[in-house]
């Protein structure tokens, strides 16, 4: 499944991250307690925060839909207060301005 609209010859490290993590099976879940999500996580801290968010918005609907938990651990580790509402104007317009907005509304819905 081509899970990220990046066609051109020379990927982004966004694009990449994700390759590798689907290859090798890294975990992405955002509250992993047995690894924390590490070899992602520590791979996604030396891309440059507007490279990644250059990235989500290519993100494609099937891509967010099966792999809502590697979404998620991005925005939390992108967003500067870990909810990601400040994400929502450079993603508009985009799938992933529709899961962010969702996860955020489901958020607030259970605090």
């Amino acid at each position: 499944m081509n899970v990220i609209s990046d066609t051109s010859d020379n990927p982004s490290a966004f694009t990449k991250l994700i390759d590798d993590a689907n290859r090798n099976g890294w975990c992405t879940r955002p509250f992993c307690t047995t690894c924390g999500s590490q070899d992602f996580r520590v791979r996604l801290s030396k891309i440059p925060r507007e490279e990644v968010i250059a990235g989500l918005r290519q993100l494609s609907s099937d891509f967010l839909s099966e792999y809502s938990d590697m979404f998620r651990l991005v925005i939390l580790e992108i967003s500067l207060f870990g909810i990601g509402g400040e994400l929502l104007d450079p993603l508009e317009g985009t799938p992933a301005w529709f899961q962010l907005r969702a996860n955020i509304d489901d958020q607030n819905r259970n605090y």
